[in-house]
């Protein structure tokens, strides 16, 4: 029996993987026959001064993510594209936010320079800069533990990475645009 795509799908991964981006173009590529919402979780994290148990604001993320995700699921929404670093205890957080079984997490990953490169042209501050480009060895080093679906080189255009996610999850796409006469 075939088993049934998922109704979340998490973009993991260190800082400047692509988790946003590819996050966004998978959205992008998405059918349209199936409601679907884009949520970057590292919105639901932003609060100063943030606990010393909890330095990322995990609580949070999910309390947020169960209290919003009922909303979403009103308007006929089915599926969740999530963009989030997934650590160790992640995914039993998603099954209870969202309340369902089926997640796939992907983990995005990409050469230390590239994540560099794309951390320096996106922060312009040179302070989260230099800091961001220090913490994202780090923590790539540290995901390679966690327990994900699929690992997914992140090298190429955000629509053909997307291509691939959205193969690995047997989700839809949307035929592209037909040239008319």
């Amino acid at each position: 029996m075939p088993t049934l795509p998922p109704d979340a799908l998490v973009l993991s991964g260190t800082l400047g993987a692509g988790k946003t981006a590819i996050a966004e173009a998978v959205s992008d590529a998405l059918a349209l026959d199936v409601p679907d919402a884009l949520l970057d979780l590292d919105a639901l994290a932003q609060t100063k001064p943030r606990p010393a148990e909890d330095p990322y604001n995990d609580d949070l993320v999910f309390a947020n993510l169960a209290a919003i995700w009922p909303n979403y699921t009103a308007r006929g929404v089915r599926r969740a594209v999530i963009a989030r670093v997934v650590s160790d205890s992640h995914r039993d957080r998603y099954i209870a936010a969202l309340k369902t079984q089926r997640i796939a997490i992907v983990r995005l990953i990409a050469p230390s320079e590239l994540r560099k490169q794309r951390l320096r042209a996106r922060e312009l501050d040179p302070v989260w800069s230099a800091y961001f480009c220090r913490r994202t060895d780090a923590l790539a080093q540290a995901l390679e533990h966690v327990p994900v679906d699929f690992v997914l080189d992140n090298v190429r255009a955000p629509a053909d990475v997307a291509a691939d996610v959205l193969h690995l999850v047997h989700w839809p796409t949307c035929d592209p645009p037909r040239a008319t006469p």
